[in-house]
């Protein structure tokens, strides 16, 4: 095919601008066996975008020779060209460019919030939370979520910088941990209530490895505790070298369970089972005895 194509960032903010250039590169189709040189410029400070075109000329096996110049949006729906340079126009170019001004101030609005970092960690019974922001425009609150009975709830509260164009530092404390396994997410809401969320994080609370499976040697069943409610989850069982030896999905609906292990010979075992999305919530050590 041949041709280059380059691109680069040019200036200091806030007026900087991205250039894109297509050097000796194929028109449309390998079929037309035509080059095209042009250039896009994009202007950070006004958000004009230049499109420069040395030369093109016609490609007949490609739309008859019909060719565009112009912008649409994401999806296709809107559009602007020059006139006299939209499809089915057949036209060529040499050293021409076309500037489009940006007149939409309903079309484009800045993020709120820029978010850099959503994380957390466990500190024995609570759980600590901390965001950080670059930037806040008309920013509220933040909300805490977390993933509790089957949905996200709010469970607590963060008030916001309002506007700000430095670093912003913030911490909750969820000082109410339940679970091995605790997922949130923060709900950034803005003065007029519109809101937007980040992604979900995963705390693990480490595992405490006490009696949770009786009785214990076993001979044909065991009783597994798990210490909370949960509607489903997955168990697998290894051998002492780590191989899978047992594996299957149970329908819960509560703090335990009852599992067969008819199948499984004597020896050492150990029982993992894990939550609906993947987190283990509990791990433990079963002997199997019939003698």
């Amino acid at each position: 095919m041949g041709g280059i194509i380059t691109y680069g960032i040019l200036g200091t903010a806030p007026n900087r601008r991205i250039i894109v250039t297509w050097a000796n590169a194929p028109l449309f189709s390998s079929s037309c066996g035509q080059i095209i040189n042009q250039q896009i410029k994009i202007f950070e400070s006004t958000n004009d975008i230049e499109i420069h075109l040395k030369d093109k000329v016609y490609c007949t096996s490609w739309n008859a020779g019909a060719a565009i110049m112009g912008l649409h949006n994401y999806n296709g729906t809107q559009a602007v060209f020059p006139a006299g340079y939209n499809y089915p126009t057949t036209w060529t170019a040499n050293n021409i460019a076309w500037k489009f001004t940006y007149n939409c101030p309903t079309c484009i609005n800045p993020l709120p919030v820029d978010l850099q970092s959503f994380a957390g960690k466990n500190e024995g019974s609570v759980n600590k939370l901390w965001w950080s922001t670059s930037s806040e425009i008309n920013n509220d609150y933040f909300v805490i979520e977390e993933f509790i009975d089957g949905e996200f709830r709010e469970i607590g509260r963060v008030k916001g910088a309002g506007n700000s164009n430095t670093e912003r530092k913030y911490e909750f404390y969820d000082d109410w941990v339940m679970n091995p396994t605790s997922y949130y997410k923060l709900k950034q809401v803005d003065y007029d209530g519109k809101f937007k969320y980040s992604d979900i994080i995963s705390i693990n609370k480490p595992l405490t490895f006490k009696q949770n499976v009786y009785p214990n040697p076993a001979i044909d069943a065991v009783n597994v505790l798990l210490g909370f409610d949960v509607e489903s989850a997955r168990v697998i069982v290894r051998d002492l070298i780590g191989k899978e030896v047992k594996s299957m999905f149970l329908d819960i609906n509560g703090s335990s369970f009852i599992m067969d292990v008819t199948d499984l010979s004597n020896g050492m075992y150990t029982i993992q089972v894990y939550d609906f999305m993947g987190e283990e919530i509990l791990k433990d050590k079963i002997v199997i005895n019939r003698e």
